[in-house]
């Protein structure tokens, strides 16, 4: 699963805004899906020294489900 996300421009690059896809991250911003795809595009390339947006692919795990004994009932 990846997460698509605006980052502070410091050092630390907090997130300012997390989405589960480029559209929704940039309905959440105002601004264009294209916007987020060339400036990731640009900084990769190098073209570009800094990039607000990230990329980040997670692992998700399937939850662990909690068996009920109701053999004591």
């Amino acid at each position: 699963m990846k997460i698509w996300m605006k980052v502070t421009s410091d050092d630390l690059e907090l997130p300012v805004a997390v989405a589960d896809s480029a559209e929704e991250l940039a309905e959440m911003l105002g601004i264009s899906r294209a916007t987020i795809y060339a400036s990731i595009s640009r900084w990769k390339s190098g073209e570009r020294s800094e990039c607000p947006y990230r990329v980040v692919e997670i692992d998700v795990e399937p939850e662990e489900t909690a068996h009920l004994d109701e053999s004591d009932e």
